[in-house]
């Protein structure tokens, strides 16, 4: 069978195995704990488990473990016994009571043809011949248990996830009792499309089609016998998240956040810190505006060296004038020239005063008066 007498290593364990010696009818079971090293139990000489682990949880009975008995003939195997209120107890290598024992077997990983990730959960598809309760078994086996379907989403999903595996119907985690469907989680089952009415009163476990994703309701048996090889199950282990987080801090323009990854590959995003900001420094002028170009300010983040520019105003002409007189025969004028870029325009203009003569000599400019006569009688 490929198994081992069971071993127990938490409370839950111990709680499952309880309560699966309660359908028997024996006494006492046998464990698969033993010493074959010493006469006392201490730190360095522990019981050990088939499997070669250690005793990490025990519930041994008052007293217990004695090793009574002779050298070669000690009690050094271990029993868990109803009688003593489901306590252990340290046994000779004996069937003279009439033990039962408890067989754990490891699930294979052969019948497994899909395993995914949805929420906090991790879901296996396993096409394997079983009963309702013996899937249920493997499930718990798995640390899991068969699949609980709560919500839309999670419907969504396993209709999406069951179409990886060959077999005809699935049996999913829910049973009925005193006429109520209950899934294995303890939360009821809601409304869900059946396929056809409801079959008779022993068919209490529920089972779903790959191909059209109805709902049908089976005894806990191979049924119909003809239909073994077409039957799977589907294990839900829910997953407790061991994240290694990653700190992004904020940058200048991006918003810092930590990354909280686990090793099963679900990851999220969480305590966003706002982005902080340039710090822009006092600038620089990289491009001198002229009298009628605009300059440029560029800006330098002293954190992040990103750059902004601005613009700088025009300067505009700072003009100086030269004052050109008018004189007898040429108006005058005023010339304006910048002094930053050379340009120049005129303006101002004043007539021409005209020749002052007299005694036939312009007493300005020293022309002669083409019209003067100094004989008037001549």
């Amino acid at each position: 069978m490929g198994g081992h007498l069971i071993t127990v290593s938490n409370q839950a364990e111990e709680t499952f195995l309880e309560e699966l010696i309660g359908y028997g009818k024996k006494d006492a079971y046998w464990l698969g704990g033993t010493n074959f090293e010493t006469t006392s139990v201490d730190e360095n000489n522990p019981y050990r488990w088939v499997t070669g682990e250690t005793f990490g949880y025990t519930n041994w009975k008052s007293g217990e473990p004695s090793f009574s008995g002779e050298k070669g003939t000690r009690e050094r195997f271990t029993e868990i016994r109803k009688s003593y209120g489901n306590k252990w107890n340290d046994i000779f290598n004996t069937a003279k009571s009439g033990k039962g024992f408890v067989i754990e077997i490891e699930p294979k990983n052969d019948n497994i043809v899909a395993v995914e990730t949805f929420g906090n959960s991790t879901y296996y598809v396993i096409d394997r011949n079983t009963t309702w309760t013996e899937a249920e078994f493997y499930c718990e086996m798995m640390g899991g248990h068969l699949v609980c379907i709560n919500n839309s989403e999670e419907e969504a999903f396993i209709n999406q996830l069951i179409e990886q595996g060959e077999r005809k119907w699935y049996y999913v985690g829910a049973s009925r009792k005193s006429n109520k469907w209950t899934w294995v989680d303890g939360t009821s089952v809601g409304n869900i499309e059946w396929n056809g009415d409801l079959w008779g009163d022993a068919c209490n476990y529920l089972m779903k089609y790959k191909s059209h994703k109805k709902y049908i309701n089976l005894p806990n048996t191979y049924y119909p016998a003809q239909d073994i090889s077409k039957i799977g199950f589907i294990c839900e282990v829910v997953h407790t998240h061991e994240y290694r987080t990653i700190v992004t801090p904020p940058t200048c323009t991006e918003q810092g956040f930590t990354t909280y990854t686990c090793d099963c590959g679900y990851t999220y995003e969480d305590n966003y810190t706002p982005a902080l900001g340039h710090t822009w420094n006092s600038g620089e002028v990289t491009t001198e505006p002229s009298c009628t170009e605009y300059g440029v300010m560029t800006y330098t983040c002293t954190v992040c060296e990103e750059t902004k520019t601005e613009d700088i105003l025009p300067s505009g002409h700072d003009y100086a004038a030269v004052i050109t007189a008018p004189t007898c025969t040429e108006k005058g004028f005023t010339t304006y020239t910048c002094s930053r870029c050379s340009d120049s325009f005129v303006s101002d203009m004043t007539p021409a005063t005209g020749h002052d003569y007299k005694d036939g000599i312009c007493t300005v400019c020293g022309e002669p008066d083409p019209d003067y006569n100094p004989d008037p009688n001549a």
